[in-house]
């Protein structure tokens, strides 16, 4: 019976992959936004297939990561993940959360865009410690400055899609050859 037991917990815990982050970067405008969706519209990126479950949601709260999922897809609207955040501010039509404890400090980021009808929403996280964001850490212990999305090269043709070709200057410049 205990056998029986354990192996149910095993497949119920095992079977299902961890959650994983659409993107790893930092959100800092509703051109970062629109460029995320629209990556996943196209293909470049995917959408989360479904919310976090309650043993996920401490990892969920990471430092860049950024989701995107529908309504349609989770068949759920509201992202849980275990913290409290305070209400809230709305900034450029993204609404800015905060929360902290003795040892962390975090800003939630959040944005509903509806996309022909089916309502798309992104929560990006970002540590702060002191005042200051802090870098991404890898498990090796290196630094690494996390970009956001409308700064990405993978994702120029989407912002020219978007028809934002002027929020920044080209990603290579090119000069003429003289003959």
């Amino acid at each position: 019976m205990q056998n029986l037991e354990r192996s149910f917990s095993n497949m119920e815990l095992g079977s299902v992959p961890i959650l994983q982050p659409t993107y790893v970067g930092h959100i800092e405008s509703e051109i970062d936004v629109f460029t995320v969706i629209s990556a996943c519209l196209s293909g470049k990126l995917s959408l989360v297939p479904r919310l976090p479950y309650a043993r996920e949601k401490d990892e969920v709260v990471r430092n860049g990561n950024i989701y995107v999922y529908s309504d349609v897809c989770t068949g759920q609207g509201e992202w849980e993940d275990g913290k409290e955040w305070s209400e809230g501010q709305r900034m450029h039509g993204l609404l800015v959360q905060n929360h902290s404890s003795d040892e962390e400090g975090f800003i939630k980021i959040s944005g509903i865009y509806n996309v022909n009808g089916v309502v798309h929403r992104l929560i990006s996280y970002r540590e702060v410690k002191e005042g200051f964001f802090t870098p991404l850490i890898t498990e090796h212990g290196k630094s690494i400055v996390l970009t956001t999305p409308s700064r990405d090269d993978r994702f120029w043709t989407d912002l020219v899609c978007l028809g934002f070709v002027g929020f920044r200057s080209q990603p290579h410049s090119r000069r003429l050859r003289s003959t």
